[in-house]
């Protein structure tokens, strides 16, 4: 589910490009990161594109979150880390957190770029630069 509890599939997305990412929680990485992508909602949208941010913490954590950075993209819950085990991002069910890397998927939803470690403060203009 997202921070509002809504489920969210990929085919939510299909025939866009959307970049979903993995992160290690509330921590100021993160942070750095998720309000760079916001800072940039205009460019992505110019690019089809939609940014969504993956972790491990309950909906109402990220619900806190999101509208303490005044967060506009969806923030997914993955508690049974299904989702993270499917991408590489963990190896198992135990693992207490992700690694950190995106995903920028077309259109049709296929893998046009896996980013294995991102640096939180470019990865947002580097997202916009692949897109061009």
């Amino acid at each position: 589910p997202n921070q509002n509890g809504d489920l969210i599939k990929l085919s939510d997305y299909a025939g866009q490009n959307l970049l979903f990412g993995f992160s290690q929680g509330h921590m100021a990485a993160g942070e750095k990161e998720a309000k760079g992508f916001r800072d940039r909602t205009q460019g992505l949208s110019e690019q089809n594109t939609t940014p969504i941010g993956i972790t491990f913490s309950l909906p109402e954590e990220l619900k806190r979150w999101s509208e303490d950075n005044a967060l506009t993209g969806d923030l997914l819950s993955d508690q049974s880390r299904s989702v993270a085990i499917s991408y590489g991002a963990v190896e198992t069910k135990d693992q207490e957190r992700p690694k950190r890397m995106s995903y920028l998927l077309g259109p049709d939803m296929k893998i046009l770029k896996i980013y294995e470690t991102p640096e939180a403060a470019i990865h947002p203009a580097e997202v916009l630069k692949d897109l061009t």
